[in-house]
């Protein structure tokens, strides 16, 4: 190999090094290898045996560049009208909230037994 490509390459290796350590650089590195996590994830039967909003929900996702939000609008628009269709009603009661509820339920219980 000829010394001035060597000195290139060498060049550019430390150019490459140079960007890795500096904020920005790193900043760069994330969101390229975030991308490249989500244009190589494949569905692979994900979602089946699941509402359809899922994909779409995955797919708009996966659609996103790495600098852009999603579209908030349409992905709870999607998650509501799925709530409605399958006559869910809004309780706000919610897993955690449940479960806080009858620790607590059961904590009180268990102090007026003594």
């Amino acid at each position: 190999m000829a010394i001035p490509v060597q000195m290139h390459i060498l060049h550019s290796e430390l150019s490459f090094l140079k960007a890795l350590h500096s904020s920005q650089g790193t900043f760069v590195i994330k969101q390229k290898l975030i991308l490249q996590k989500k244009q190589s994830t494949e569905e692979c039967g994900l979602f089946k045996g699941h509402p359809e909003e899922f994909k779409k929900y995955f797919e708009h996702v996966r659609s996103l560049h790495s600098n852009k939000e999603p579209n908030y609008t349409y992905l709870r628009r999607l998650f509501r009208n799925l709530f409605s269709r399958n006559h869910f009603e809004y309780d706000y009661v919610f897993d955690w909230t449940e479960l806080k509820f009858l620790e607590e339920l059961k904590r009180k219980k268990g102090t007026r037994d003594c």
